[in-house]
């Protein structure tokens, strides 16, 4: 049951980010508004990886290769605002739907720091659902012999 929670709620965070980066403006300066001034297809390819991952989560094929592709993702996102919170003026991520309605460098870097901080717990649920479905393949495999007592050419 507690895997299930992990799942929908990390799908939930991803189709809400999705929801955000397609619909809201941040109304300042951003890193995402900066990725998309420099990449113009990250809006729609970034939002539409968010929709896919929300959903494979949502749908539960496959779990320890969602677990995986969503960990990935969000390490990425995490090593970019890393890389910004150390910024002389940082920019405010923009994520989720954050208005970027402050500029005082520290309150950014704080904003940032929260980020980094919840990053950090999509990134444990996701090793949580990818060892407990490990786990749950493991317990619902057919029992093999030992093939190692087996006397060779037999």
């Amino acid at each position: 049951m507690i895997p299930k929670f992990f799942q929908l709620l990390l799908a939930a965070l991803f189709l809400w980010a999705a929801y955000a980066k397609a619909t809201m403006t941040a109304g300042g300066p951003t890193m995402y508004e900066q990725w998309l001034e420099s990449y113009p297809s990250t809006h729609y390819l970034l939002p539409a990886a968010e929709v896919v991952l929300g959903l494979w989560l949502l749908v539960g094929i496959l779990p320890r290769g969602a677990a995986l592709i969503s960990m990935s993702l969000v390490s990425g996102f995490s090593g970019l605002l890393i890389l910004e919170i150390f910024r002389e003026h940082p920019k405010p991520c923009g994520c989720m739907g954050a208005i970027a309605a402050i500029y005082e460098p520290s309150a950014i870097r704080w904003s940032l720091a929260e980020g980094i901080g919840r990053n950090i717990l999509m990134i444990a649920g996701c090793v949580y659902i990818y060892l407990r479905a490990d786990a749950r393949a493991r317990a619902a495999a057919p029992a093999v012999p030992e093939l190692a007592n087996r006397p060779a050419g037999a």
